[in-house]
């Protein structure tokens, strides 16, 4: 049987949810297994929830995953984690190139892809650039974002709307991992069902510096099930790293 994490000095996992979710959806039973093993869990509702609909802009984001790391920090982490599912886990991958310290990322059916949405948002892409050009950057209009390939509204701030889906902006996955500083254990999620597991292991997971706690999973699962139905498995790796 693995030991949990230490009680006197618990381990953290920050656990970021995916774009239209929030922190009861489709990541509730990974943050329960988590907590049930011994972890601390901080699970944010991020500025993609359902109810925030991109009220912030990825970068801005990073800023809200410091304060869950810091929340942690004061509830006695030793070290911390971080997992995402969708855009959470494109966020992870983000916040690992920007930020040192992190234990381990976790990205569970990574998502968000704007490298191969741009042709499908090329006038929504457009007239955000022109406003940002024209020092309205701040200003909220009703642009188009993605979900699950598909094109949908997604009124918010032109600027925002770049930081998200701009090819040449900072949420492309692969470009994130390329930059990570240090090799980092990074464990990569994906449903067979899933249309990212196409891609496989060589679109970004193999772009991060190697280290051998490393792993690239396929499960049976498709995009939204994922989280649950990895829930064992996140939690055997996390506590496999000690």
């Amino acid at each position: 049987m693995t030991a949990s994490p230490s009680s006197s000095q618990p381990q953290g996992v920050v656990l970021v949810h995916g774009k239209s979710g929030s922190p009861r959806r489709h990541v509730t039973v990974l943050g329960l297994a988590l907590e049930q093993a011994g972890f601390l869990v901080d699970i944010p509702e991020m500025p993609w929830s359902r109810s925030r609909a991109f009220d912030r802009s990825y970068d801005e984001a990073m800023a809200e995953i410091d304060a869950a790391v810091a929340r942690l920090a004061t509830r006695g982490a030793r070290a911390v984690a971080l997992a995402g599912h969708s855009l959470g886990a494109n966020a992870a991958m983000g916040y690992a190139a920007r930020r040192s310290g992190l234990k381990a990322v976790v990205g569970l059916a990574p998502g968000h892809t704007p490298e191969f949405t741009a042709e499908l948002l090329a006038e929504s892409l457009e007239r955000a650039r022109f406003m940002v050009a024209q020092g309205r950057g701040s200003e909220r209009a009703d642009f188009f974002g993605t979900f699950q390939g598909r094109a949908v509204p997604m009124p918010m701030r032109a600027a925002d709307h770049l930081s998200y889906d701009d090819p040449a902006g900072p949420a492309v996955m692969p470009r994130s991992t390329a930059a990570w500083t240090a090799p980092l254990p990074f464990l990569w999620v994906v449903g067979d069902a899933d249309p990212m597991a196409r891609r496989g292991p060589e679109y970004a997971f193999a772009k991060a510096p190697a280290h051998p706690s490393s792993r690239y999973v396929t499960v049976a699962a498709d995009h939204f099930t994922a989280p649950e139905v990895a829930a064992g498995l996140v939690v055997e790796w996390l506590l496999g790293l000690d």
